[in-house]
């Protein structure tokens, strides 16, 4: 909390994956680059409860990170076609 109010943060791994995302997302085409946001941000979302290690669990938030950071970029291009 900070002056009463919560803080939006980006995990760490969601902001190195937004360097890449938008590139990403121009280069697969938005359905294509939406649909590969969905299907990782959904594999990476089940992944923290098969971890046995913070090694395992890290690399799965890591995961999570990259599927919650192409999402912004696809959205917002959705958006702007």
């Amino acid at each position: 909390m900070w002056g009463g109010r919560p803080r939006p943060r980006a995990t760490p791994w969601s902001r190195i994956g937004l360097v890449s995302a938008g590139s990403l997302t121009d280069k697969l085409g938005t359905r294509r680059g939406f649909a590969f946001a969905i299907v990782l941000w959904s594999i990476a979302a089940m992944t923290p409860g098969l971890a046995y290690s913070v090694t395992t669990f890290t690399f799965a938030m890591f995961l999570l990170g990259i599927g919650e950071a192409v999402n912004l970029p696809a959205c917002i291009k959705t958006v702007a076609e």
